[in-house]
């Protein structure tokens, strides 16, 4: 049996796979937004300084945008989450001249903590892929 049932996992209520928060604590932000000149046929993650934004190609010259950052450094408050994914949008070098004006075309939703300790992904016949695996932290 395979447990991918994401970042709530069900396995972790049976006592072979305990859980607990992460050591670091992050935060995800996740939208789409148009404005893009992005390859169709790859999803981008790019590493900056407080965490790391992944860019799925959409429809057109749209993108979908996930922001992970350190909890600390994250915005707080939900109206502050749209101007800090702009923010590191337009900060990256990478990104430089990839742009036509960033709009966003969904809310900024969020989702906290990110990732988990786990004691096991293996008991029996069971192995826990994806998020229910947790997340390596040094």
């Amino acid at each position: 049996m395979i447990g991918a049932d994401g970042l709530r996992s069900q396995f972790h209520r049976r006592p072979e796979f305990p859980a607990a928060p992460p050591a670091a604590r992050r935060v995800g932000l996740s939208t789409h937004c148009g404005g893009w000149r992005s390859t169709a046929d790859r999803v981008e993650v790019l590493l900056h300084d407080a965490g790391e934004v992944y860019l799925a190609p959409s429809d057109g010259d749209e993108a979908l945008v996930a922001c992970l950052f350190r909890q600390k450094r994250a915005a707080a408050r939900s109206a502050e989450w749209r101007n800090r994914v702009l923010h590191v949008l337009l900060s990256l070098q990478v990104l430089k001249g990839r742009t036509r004006g960033i709009a966003f075309t969904s809310p900024v939703l969020a989702v906290a903590p990110l990732g988990l300790r786990v004691g096991a992904v293996v008991s029996g016949d069971t192995l826990l892929v994806g998020d229910p695996q947790g997340l390596r932290t040094r």
